[in-house]
């Protein structure tokens, strides 16, 4: 009979690899012009989302969010988009009209009550 001479499976050490790290207290806020506030009213598919939100004392609605390959696959557990979610977007400055956004951070639920929205 072999003997196991390796001590048994490593499976477990290359399955931990991945694992993602706590989440900080650091809370992001809008840092340049074009970056701001908006809440998720509808959730669409193919990585957009209709967003409501404010800026330059003025109400925008239902504009298209494009969800960024950052917050899909593996990190969309720890960065997940709902409707109702408190985001923070950023504009596309190269574009004349307001009519589409990407998303830039995904507020946790515990972090929505220090943003003074």
């Amino acid at each position: 009979m072999v003997k196991n001479t390796q001590g048994g499976s490593k499976h477990k050490s290359q399955a931990r690899k991945r694992v993602n790290d706590l989440p900080s207290d650091n809370i992001r806020f809008p840092s340049e012009d074009g970056e701001c506030f908006a809440v998720v009213s509808k959730m669409l598919g193919n990585g957009m989302c209709h967003v409501n939100f404010f800026y330059n004392d003025q109400m925008f609605s239902s504009v298209v969010c494009h969800i960024r390959g950052k917050f899909k696959s593996r990190n969309k557990k720890s960065n997940h988009v709902a409707i109702g979610s408190v985001v923070l977007i950023g504009l596309r400055s190269w574009s004349s009209n307001i009519n589409a956004c990407d998303l830039l951070y995904v507020y946790p639920d515990n972090h929505i009550n220090s943003l003074n929205i």
